[in-house]
């Protein structure tokens, strides 16, 4: 991938002090948390210049805020300029339908008022926050500024639009019993996407075996048809349920996955409403999953869908869900981090996305990665995924790692393929 805000070296010192500047804000805004229940109306703040900057946050909205789940909100907005009937997405953003949102448009200031139209404010410049008017109001206002720090504008969408749309029944609950209790898995097949998941095309599948794939493995049709994936796993709040043309890109071709295989899709609970409003048919295949707070894993059950919270896809869904359901779990393609890399670590050429798509996700969400330690992810990466392992091989569950691993409690378990039973 060539050099970009995703690559870049970091300024440690200034991420150490969005990171205090965030806690503080936090504090200030918990202090005077206004509460309250269903939001009716929210303000955009502070006020437009151009067109451009609406445009930004208005195509957020119509992707955070599907037509099937709106709840009737209206949405104020200051503009200093005209504004055209058709809102057009910005370059790094798919196009999502924005007809559904009641904008109610202000050509000056002066006539807002804050207390009679804004149950919510949307800060979507940080640098406003000091003013008067925000002060007045910090307990009603939510930072979704993509520039402000790390993942804090993705988190807060989520957070946002859930007080503004209707949420949908689950099916969750069923779904997942149907997946439980459809056969008896011999064993699990957990697919990663680093460059040895090349190498699985020399590794038998059996029919029989639990399929769990993730993230981008999506893409490739030819991988796919070698893994029938029985389960689809993705959690990311800026690659996965963002707005960027990389997001919806990769949406497109779960879905495709989910239409072919007839698998299901684990994702986290808070964003079950917002895929299910934008692909209600596919509400049968969703299963939301909650995260937990706890100092040992934990398995989802149909009864209690939860697991623990970690910030990777395997140790968040893949390994939980295959320890659940089967005590003989494989893994291929987690390749780990090599010294010196200047991302997350590498990934598989198959399963990978181009870097023009790549750059819309920098472009979308900045601070997500400007702000991002990807040795302090790694490292707690690592930790987290030997306590599992070592917490499941106690309780009687066998782990093969099939291919090759720089981490070191996959390396230490490196099988050949071909010496275990199909």
């Amino acid at each position: 991938m060539e050099d970009t805000i995703a690559t870049a070296s970091k300024n440690y010192v200034s991420i150490k002090y969005r990171y205090y500047r965030t806690k503080l804000l936090k504090g200030l805004q918990y202090l005077f948390d206004e509460g309250g229940g269903t939001v009716e109306s929210v303000l955009l703040w502070p006020p437009f210049k151009c067109q451009n900057q609406f445009y930004d946050i208005a195509n957020r909205l119509g992707w955070y805020l599907p037509a099937e789940s709106f709840d009737n909100c209206e949405i104020h907005v200051v503009i200093s300029s005209e504004i055209d009937e058709q809102i057009s997405a910005p370059p790094s953003q798919a196009s999502y339908d924005t007809n559904h949102l009641p904008f109610v448009f202000h050509t000056s200031c002066e006539d807002i008022q804050f207390d009679l139209v804004a149950e919510l404010i949307l800060l979507w410049d940080y640098s406003r926050f000091w003013s008067s008017p925000i002060l007045r109001n910090i307990g009603k206002t939510e930072i979704v500024d993509p520039e402000y720090f790390s993942t804090v504008e993705s988190s807060t969408w989520e957070n946002v639009t859930r007080k503004i749309r209707n949420s949908f029944a689950h099916n969750s609950e069923k779904n997942y019993r149907d997946l439980s209790s459809s056969k008896e898995y011999p064993a699990s097949f957990v697919f990663a996407t680093g460059p040895s998941l090349d190498d699985v095309f020399d590794i038998e599948i059996p029919e029989d075996a639990l399929s769990i794939i993730c993230n981008s493995i999506v893409r490739d049709d030819e991988l796919l048809q070698h893994l029938q994936p029985d389960v689809l796993v993705f959690a990311d709040p800026v690659f996965h349920f963002g707005p960027s043309k990389y997001a919806h890109e990769f949406r497109q071709d779960a879905i495709k996955v989910l239409r072919k295989y007839n698998c299901k899709a684990v994702i986290p609970k808070e964003y079950h409403s917002l895929l299910a409003g934008h692909y209600p048919e596919f509400r049968d295949h969703l299963i939301g999953v909650r995260s937990v707070s706890a100092d040992k894993p934990v398995f989802p059950t149909p009864n209690r869908l939860e697991v623990m919270g970690t910030a990777n896809i395997m140790t968040l869904f893949m390994l939980p869900i295959a320890m659940a359901l089967t005590d003989d779990v494989r893994i291929v393609g987690a390749d780990g981090r090599e010294e010196n890399e200047s991302y997350f670590w590498e990934h598989s050429d198959t399963a990978q996305y181009d870097d023009e798509l790549m750059k819309t996700v920098a472009e979308t969400h900045p601070s997500f990665f400007r702000d991002r330690i990807y040795e302090d992810y790694y490292d707690q990466h690592v930790e987290t995924l030997t306590e599992i392992i070592e917490y499941g091989e106690q309780d009687g569950i066998q782990f093969h790692n099939l291919t090759h691993s720089y981490i070191p409690c996959l390396s230490e378990r490196r099988v050949d393929p071909s010496e275990l039973e199909t």
